[in-house]
């Protein structure tokens, strides 16, 4: 948490404002806000944090907020993540985006709110509530629905449909990889030094899913594979197209790793492909157990250098 005479104020009245409430399983309501506080790093994204819900769930006017000294920038943000319901909600959302500060909060909001390990019990309507919030991230630009690479793009598909991911930037300036496990990679086995041009990370939520759900890892990358390997945390394969090489490592589990064999809600079904095998919100208290990273990188080139750095960033590095 940010401490100034500002926040403190907006600490103050949040937990007044809010005193006696409590969220869906009991426990006081301000514990809420104060977490997305305690995510902010400037004074006025602390103090929309804190007071995010006052108007709308406590019924505080913008002169309210004013009388306890919140500046205009603050007042603006909080307006604007008041939500109208005569507004539909998405348009709300697209409303609001253009506000930075507005913009931290609410996705700082979303993703608490999105997580179902906070409910001891977990109803159809939460599940619903988590695809919307899904929809509210990719507006916000927090999740995306696609991956673009210099030689094409990479999208989650769902039974076939589009679905929407976490894409975290990874691309580093330069690291030292060590050649595949043995393979001849035509780097005679010395350690490569170079960087991938980019690498991400792509993080598919599986809680909204139910079980024999199919998901895809579809791309635009043909069948020309000049690289791949596996063991038991990654299946990668390096495609060579368009003049790169982009590696897609998926994850997978095959001894179990630190868990119990099966402990997870999803499986390996085939290269780039997984099926729901476990209802996914009875595993929704570790994040490991419903969440699918795919690491997806990319080198202009197909000499064995470029091949052996990006089958190192997509398959070995960073699992």
């Amino acid at each position: 948490m940010l401490y100034t005479p500002a926040t403190k104020r907006a600490l103050r009245y949040c937990l007044a404002c809010h005193e006696g409430q409590l969220d869906k399983t009991g426990l006081p309501y301000a514990l809420h806000p104060i977490h997305l506080a305690e995510q902010m790093y400037r004074e006025d994204e602390t103090c929309a944090a804190l007071l995010h819900d006052v108007m709308e769930d406590c019924g505080k006017t913008p002169d309210d907020l004013q009388d306890i000294g919140m500046s205009e920038r603050v007042v603006e943000a909080l307006t604007l993540l008041t939500h109208d319901p005569a507004l539909p909600y998405l348009d709300y959302v697209r409303r609001l985006r253009d506000n930075p500060v507005a913009r931290a909060v609410k996705i700082a909001d979303l993703r608490h709110n999105s997580q179902l390990a906070r409910l001891d019990e977990v109803r159809p309507r939460d599940v619903e509530r988590l695809r919307k919030y899904m929809e509210a991230r990719v507006v916000l630009g927090d999740m995306a629905y696609e991956l673009v690479t210099p030689a094409g793009s990479v999208r989650v598909l769902v039974n076939g449909k589009p679905y929407p991911f976490v894409l975290v930037d990874e691309t580093c300036e330069e690291f030292t990889c060590c050649p595949s496990y043995g393979k001849d990679s035509g780097t005679d086995g010395v350690r490569v030094v170079g960087a991938p041009d980019g690498a991400y990370r792509m993080e598919i939520e599986t809680l909204p899913l139910a079980v024999d759900d199919v998901i895809e890892v579809a791309h635009e990358f043909g069948t020309d594979i000049v690289d791949y390997g596996s063991d038991e945390w990654v299946d990668y394969a390096v495609y060579a197209t368009c003049g790169h090489v982009i590696g897609v490592g998926c994850y997978v589990d095959e001894k179990g790793g630190d868990r119990a064999p099966g402990s997870r809600s999803f499986a390996e079904d085939g290269r780039e492909r997984y099926v729901i095998a476990r209802d996914p919100v009875s595993h929704r208290f570790c994040e490991r157990e419903h969440v699918i990273p795919i690491r997806v990188a990319w080198r202009r080139g197909t000499d064995a250098v470029a091949v052996e750095v990006v089958g190192w960033a997509a398959g070995w590095g960073g699992w």
